[in-house]
């Protein structure tokens, strides 16, 4: 309370006495009954009745300058506190002590408001940087996992060349020389045996011819197996049946005096390169033409079958087939199943296709039982594309 309200206070008191020394006259003035009192008595009320007054008017006046801003002060704390509204601000009603505070409770409103704004604006940025950071970190989770995608295909790639490179190492050190020292052996003797037995040099020759045509055919398989791994593929709807007639015009010459009966089945399109699916139907063929060789009568069914979901291109025969305990080595770089003496062969045509396959995202699978023929299945992925084309 300021002190300029000391007076009206002392006033108040005063009027609290006189109404309390009137009440005292009326009293005396009614058991004494004495006429001198009554105009005392009257003055006396009149006297009250103005005390009364003034302490009312100065009530109102002590209501309307204490008790109002301190009622504003609590209204503004309360919309403050449920709302959460730090810009609204209590009204001043003087310049005295509550006026004062009235200020400053303001002043430290807005502050209180400059800071939740401040808080609002760095708490947006936190979360749009943690929206950026994470979009960021998923982004390097992505790139990291194609990185490791890419390595683990290069490190198969790069495992399935040097598995290429120690076979052709192997190749020169020991196929490749094979035909080389009959070469020179034979040479030799056909020096010494030229003019003393003509018919040994001629039968000698024949052999130094054999083993060059065995080099040559190991030379061609070996170019042919180091092109598939450097080749672009080329790939366009091709008819697989149109692809294996082109083989069998070409196996012409070796297909003279044999008795074979071809099934060949209507195939599906396909969209694979064709020259590399060629390359597949002629290595598969000419084995079945190869290995049927010992049957009076040979059976090469050509066809298309489901397999595991999938459509297979397969190649059968009624041949010697081989035993399929050693099957996991019958794709692998010069693997032969069968001596050499009885079956000419390189040991690269079967890898050569499995690249072939591979390259165009296929499988290549053999079955077989010795004695009784064999099973080659392959798929294209680029079979039931062709065919779905097709359809449409």
């Amino acid at each position: 309370m300021n002190l300029r309200d000391a007076p009206i206070r002392r006033k108040l008191t005063v009027a609290i006495m006189l109404t309390s020394t009137v009440a005292v006259f009326l009293t005396a003035a009614v058991f004494v009954g004495h006429e001198k009192f009554r105009w005392d008595v009257g003055i006396l009320t009149l006297m009250l009745i103005g005390s009364l007054l003034v302490a009312r008017a100065i009530s109102a006046v002590l209501q309307r300058r204490i008790s109002g801003p301190i009622l504003e002060l609590a209204d503004t704390s309360r919309t403050v506190s449920v709302n959460r509204d730090y810009s609204v601000r209590a009204k001043k009603q003087g310049n005295d002590e509550l006026g004062l505070l009235t200020d400053a409770f303001n002043q430290m409103l807005a502050r209180i408001q400059t800071q939740d704004e401040a808080l609002r604006k760095n708490e947006e940025e936190l979360r749009r940087a943690l929206q950026s950071a994470g979009a960021a970190a998923e982004e390097v989770r992505a790139l990291n996992a194609e990185l490791e995608d890419r390595v683990t295909s290069r490190t198969a790639e790069l495992a399935a060349a040097n598995q290429e490179l120690e076979a052709f190492a192997y190749s020169v050190s020991h196929d490749l020389r094979a035909p080389l020292r009959h070469i020179d052996a034979y040479a030799r003797i056909l020096e010494d045996e030229v003019e003393k037995n003509p018919a040994d040099a001629r039968q000698n020759a024949g052999r130094i011819r054999q083993g060059a045509q065995n080099m040559g055919r190991l030379v061609d398989d070996l170019l042919k197996l180091s092109r598939v791994g450097r080749v672009e593929l080329k790939p366009a709807t091709v008819r697989l049946n149109a692809i294996v007639d082109e083989v069998l015009a070409e196996l012409k010459p070796e297909l003279a005096n044999r008795d074979i009966e071809w099934r060949i089945a209507e195939l599906p399109p396909a969209t694979a390169d064709p020259g590399l699916i060629k390359q597949v139907f002629a290595n598969l063929i000419s084995n079945a033409v190869k290995f049927t060789r010992p049957r009076a009568r040979a059976v090469i069914e050509i066809g298309a079958e489901p397999l595991d979901g999938a459509t297979a291109i397969f190649v059968r025969d009624n041949g010697v087939g081989f035993d399929m305990k050693s099957a996991q080595k019958l794709f692998g770089v010069f693997q032969r199943l069968h001596r050499v003496e009885d079956f000419e062969g390189s040991g690269v045509g079967l890898h050569t296709v499995q690249r072939i396959v591979q390259l165009h995202g296929g499988n290549i699978r053999a079955n077989a039982e010795l004695d009784k023929g064999a099973t080659f299945h392959f798929t294209l992925k680029g079979i039931g594309a062709a065919r779905s084309a097709n359809e449409k």
